[in-house]
């Protein structure tokens, strides 16, 4: 299949419906920015069912389509260099097996590739997101300290094994 007719992207997601629609879209992916631009829409497909993520759907199902308004940086803290595909407008279906059963959670397709009809999906408006507050977006200083505090917190190792190298 050339890049030409690749007009969808596909991505196995962990993320539930409703976490996607109030962040305006599917987040925090490794992909070419430049082939991604490209892209028309994306199939978000159930990567597991698990109760954290408000998870309804059964895995490998694809539950939802975008139609791809801008490719941005992702906000996802820690993913900050990976990319968001955020939706103009969006639909729901439940197609079960939509997964190939590929390594990488994103894979490039068509919708014939998918046994998806264009025709077929009843989009909707995605709805209004609410810019971040200056508070949420600012980042906190932290001392050396509390870095170490909260690292090995994170890794389950005391703060005396955690070592921080500052170039600059």
């Amino acid at each position: 299949m050339s890049d030409q007719n690749l007009s969808v992207v596909r991505v196995l997601t962990s993320e539930s419906r409703e976490k996607i629609l109030e962040k305006g879209g599917s987040e925090a992916w490794t992909m070419s920015a430049k082939k991604a631009q490209k892209l028309e829409y994306v199939v978000c497909i159930q990567n597991r069912a698990t109760e954290w993520a408000g998870v309804v759907v059964q895995p490998y199902a694809a539950f939802i389509v975008g139609k791809v308004k801008e490719v941005r940086p992702s906000t996802a803290k820690g993913f900050e260099k990976r990319w968001m595909l955020a939706f103009s407008e969006f639909a729901e279906v439940n197609i079960p097996d939509a997964w190939p059963g590929h390594r990488n959670p994103v894979s490039f397709t068509n919708f014939e590739g998918l046994n998806l009809k264009l025709e077929d999906l009843q989009f909707k408006q995605m709805p209004t997101i609410d810019p971040p507050s200056a508070v949420q977006v600012a980042a906190k200083s932290l001392s050396i300290a509390e870095a170490k505090q909260g690292l090995a917190a994170t890794f389950g190792v005391s703060p005396a094994d955690i070592e921080i190298t500052i170039r600059g």
